[in-house]
C-alpha cells in the first residue's frame, strides 16, 4: 500500500499521541469485563418492546426468543470488542514501525531534526540552537527528510508486515 507525504506528515505529527492510543487500548484490554451473559438476558426480560417494564412473570415469547438470540450474541459481541481494540492496537503499531524505521534511516542530521520536532515534540527554534544550525536549515533538513520518508515508506510499504 502506497502512502502519500500527506500521510507521513500526519504519522509524524500523530505520533505522540498513537503511542499514546496504543497504551490506553493495552489498558482497555486488561480490565476489560463484558457484562455476564445472566446480566443481559435479565436485562431483556424486564424489559417490555419499550422500555417498559415487564410486571408479569409470563413472558411473551418472542421476548424469551430474543433473550436467547441475546445470549448466542453477547458471547460473541465481547470477543469481537477485543478483537476490534486487537486490531486498532495492530493497525497504529504498524505505522508507527514503519515511521520509527524509515527515520532510523535518514541522514544523521535529519534523523536529529525530525526526532526533535515530531517524536520530542521541540519547536523549530529550540531544535536549531541545540543542533548549532540555523532555523532555515533546520526546515531545509525537515522538509528533505519528510521526502526521504516518504521513499522509505514506500518502499517498505511492499513488505509483507508493513
Amino acid at each position: 500500500m502506497l502512502v502519500t507525504k500527506e500521510e507521513i506528515v500526519e504519522q509524524l505529527e500523530n505520533y505522540r499521541n498513537n503511542k499514546a492510543m496504543v497504551k490506553i487500548k493495552r489498558i482497555e484490554i486488561e480490565n476489560y469485563t463484558p457484562i455476564s451473559e445472566e446480566e443481559s438476558i435479565e436485562q431483556l426480560i424486564l424489559k417490555g418492546f419499550q422500555g417498559e417494564r415487564v410486571m408479569t412473570s409470563n413472558i411473551a415469547d418472542f421476548t424469551g426468543k430474543v433473550a436467547l438470540k441475546y445470549k448466542d450474541f453477547s458471547k460473541t459481541s465481547s470477543v469481537r470488542v477485543l478483537s476490534d481494540i486487537i486490531q486498532e492496537i495492530n493497525e497504529i503499531e504498524i505505522g508507527l514501525i514503519m515511521l520509527e524505521t524509515a527515520v532510523r534511516l535518514l541522514n544523521p542530521k535529519a534523523k536529529a531534526v525530525i526526532t526533535e520536532i515530531y517524536f520530542n515534540n521541540k519547536p523549530v527554534t529550540e531544535v536549531s540552537s541545540y543542533l548549532d544550525i540555523t532555523r532555515k536549515t533546520v526546515w531545509r533538513h525537515k522538509n528533505r527528510a519528510i521526502n526521504e520518508l516518504y521513499k522509505i515508506c514506500n518502499r517498505l510499504s511492499k513488505y509483507k508486515y508493513f
